[in-house]
This record gives C-alpha cells, sequence and structure tokens, in this order.
C-alpha cells in the first residue's frame, strides 16, 4: 500500500513540475518578444531576485512621482523599472514575484506611452494570473490602452465591465463618457456625461465632466446649456489660468446672448477672485 502511495505522489509531483515548466515557457515566449523588439540586452545580474524587483518597484514610484510633475518626465525611471521586471520575469518566472514583475513591465510599457507592447503584456497577464491581486487593476488600464490606440468601442465595452468596482467604478465610467468625446460622438458623449454626474455629482471626476459636458453643448450650438453647465463647474473650480479663460468665456457667451447684467456679473465675480 504504501508503495502504491509513494508511485502516486510521484506521479503527483511530475504533474506539478511539467505544469509549472509549461508555464514558465508560454510566459517567456510571450516577454521575450517585447525584449528583442524594444532592443534591451541583459545579462545575469547575480543579485538575488527579490532586491531586483525591489529596484523595479522603486523605480516604477519614482517615475510616477515624476509623471505628476510633468508628463513624460518619468520615461527613464520606467525604462530602468522594465529592465529590471523583465529579469525576474525571465529569470525567477516560477518566483512569488513573477506576477508582480509581469504586472510592472506591461505598467511600464504604458506609461512610456508604448500602448501597442502594452497591451500585449496586460493580455498575456489577464490570460495568466486571473487570482493576482493586480488583476482589476491591469483590466482598467488594459481598457485604456484601448482608448489611447483609438480602438474606441473595444475601450467602451471593457471599461463598461468595470462599472460595478468599487476602487475603479467612477474612474471607468468617467473614461468611458471621453471615450465618446474623443471619437466625435457629440450626443453619447453629451448623454454619458450626464449620466455621469448624475451618478457622481461630487467627487474627483466631477468638475471636469461639468468641463467636457460644456465644451459639448458648446460645440452642438446649445449656448444655453452650455451657460449652465460652466456657470455648475465654475462654482467649485480651482483658481488657474486655464479657468480664468473660462470666466471670461461665460461672461462672452452673456453677452452674446444679451443677457448683458449676467455678463457684468460674471467679471465682476472673476475680477474678485483673480485680481
Amino acid at each position: 500500500m504504501g508503495v502504491v502511495l509513494k508511485k502516486l505522489q510521484e506521479r503527483k509531483c511530475a504533474a506539478v513540475k511539467s505544469a509549472r515548466l509549461s508555464l514558465i515557457g508560454t510566459l517567456r515566449r510571450l516577454l521575450f518578444p517585447a525584449i528583442v523588439l524594444m532592443g534591451i540586452i541583459i545579462t545575469s545580474a547575480g543579485c538575488a531576485y527579490f532586491n531586483t524587483f525591489y529596484n523595479a518597484e522603486r523605480y516604477y514610484k519614482q517615475g510616477l512621482k515624476k509623471e505628476e510633475v510633468k508628463k513624460g518626465a518619468g520615461k527613464q525611471e520606467f525604462k530602468k523599472s522594465l529592465e529590471k521586471a523583465v529579469i525576474v520575469a525571465r529569470d525567477y518566472a516560477d518566483s512569488h514575484w513573477v506576477d508582480d514583475a509581469f504586472f510592472l513591465i506591461a505598467m511600464n510599457y504604458y506609461w512610456m506611452r508604448n500602448y501597442e507592447k502594452s497591451a500585449v503584456q496586460f493580455e498575456g497577464f489577464l490570460n495568466h494570473f486571473s487570482a493576482s491581486p493586480f488583476t482589476e487593476e491591469a483590466g482598467y488600464y488594459y481598457a485604456l490602452t484601448f482608448i489611447e490606440l483609438k480602438q474606441y468601442s473595444e475601450g467602451r465595452l471593457a471599461l463598461q465591465q468595470m462599472f460595478a468596482s468599487r476602487r475603479f467604478g467612477a474612474d471607468a465610467r468617467f473614461h468611458w463618457s471621453l471615450a465618446f468625446k474623443k471619437e466625435e460622438d457629440w450626443d453619447g458623449a453629451s448623454s454619458a456625461f450626464k449620466d455621469f454626474l448624475d451618478t457622481y455629482p461630487r467627487g474627483e471626476f466631477a468638475g471636469d465632466a461639468r468641463l467636457h459636458l460644456a465644451e459639448i453643448e458648446l460645440a452642438g450650438g446649445d449656448t444655453l446649456s452650455a451657460i449652465g453647465t460652466y456657470e455648475r463647474y465654475l462654482k467649485r473650480a480651482e483658481t488657474s489660468k486655464e479657468n480664468l479663460q473660462r470666466f471670461f468665456t461665460l461672461a462672452d457667451l452673456y453677452y452674446f446672448q444679451k443677457n448683458y447684467p449676467a455678463s457684468r456679473r460674471t467679471l465682476k465675480k472673476m475680477k474678485g477672485i483673480y485680481i
């Protein structure tokens, strides 16, 4: 009986090892074309994979901080992070950090604005790491990648699947609405942003949603609706050069509607804020 159990255990171990090797092979096939195309030549690091992953994550966070200051400023940090993450994914494909590494590879390509490669990596990640804690975030950015590639229908479909997400629901619905505007579907965009504001009247994206809606209404010749939307937006808008110009726009809209008292009131309010 003991011999039988031992043989069964050996078969089980062999099956697990075979499955793991199969997965590693698949991941490497997914990864290597991106490395060749990018022109990265990586030699053996000779250090623990944890340190390599730690540096990949550190460079990535540094890149994000630079991106907050200026768009495109984090490119070098993202490139360094990508190189480190590739080492982990390539040389330690059976490690605890392999899903983290593949997620970083996709995200680094995304922030480097290499959307074709990021799409490939996101797709591979979602197919192989469905139980990863990064799956939901990867799905969100995968959807945004479609939008950046001007594949608006695919992007909206992917974003729509995230509406129920507690973490990404508002973000997904906002960018879903914005995709209509980018596609110059003005009716679709107007309806989408109105629905967004009904669902999220306050919050991170509410001001931008009102601004986009005002611009859409103005472009469509609906001046009265644009005036109302600009009013609601500027009521809560922060002080900035762009919003100063929007006060001028609102004053002009009132003037062209021959609502001179409202135009003067808007200019007076603007003077009180900016002068």
